[in-house]
């Protein structure tokens, strides 16, 4: 009998060992609405002027069609853009196990909003993991844009 209870009690400890409590969460998807969270403003100058956060005020909605409507109330900026998107899977060979995928947004209207280097009619966002979807302007010497889906 206390065989018995040994091997469950070890049964009960291996599964708790097993425990991740750094899973990534289950059923993250582009598709929904996303609000801008945080700009990073990494790499600027200190005398830089980040006060004006409502200058990034911006609002995607992925549609499970590959379409995509882009709002953004920047001031002397503002608009709205429509196209596709669609969706390339990470390079397997990069260390990236906190990438869902890339996402690759073709406009086909707005083109004055989109935010890109360089580009007048595509953006790429990177979506993480975390439920975090960025884009990238850092290399082009503008912030980081983070946004989080709106539930």
């Amino acid at each position: 009998m206390n065989k018995i209870i040994y091997l469950f009690a070890l049964i009960g400890l291996i599964f708790t060992a097993c425990n991740n409590d750094d899973e990534v969460p289950a059923g993250v998807t582009i598709e929904g609405e996303w609000r801008i969270s945080r700009v990073d403003y990494q790499g600027f100058p200190e005398d830089f002027d980040e006060e004006d956060e409502e200058f990034w005020e911006t609002t995607y909605v992925f549609g499970t069609d590959n379409r995509f409507t882009k709002i953004t109330n920047r001031p002397g900026a503002g608009g709205e853009a429509s196209g596709t998107y669609s969706r390339t899977q990470p390079d397997s060979e990069l260390d990236l196990d906190e990438v869902e995928g890339y996402y690759s947004l073709s406009f086909e209207t707005g083109g004055e909003i989109v935010e890109s280097c360089g580009s007048q009619t595509a953006e790429i966002f990177t979506l993480m993991h975390t439920g975090e979807l960025i884009n990238e302007l850092a290399p082009c010497d503008g912030p980081n844009l983070y946004y989080t889906k709106v539930n």
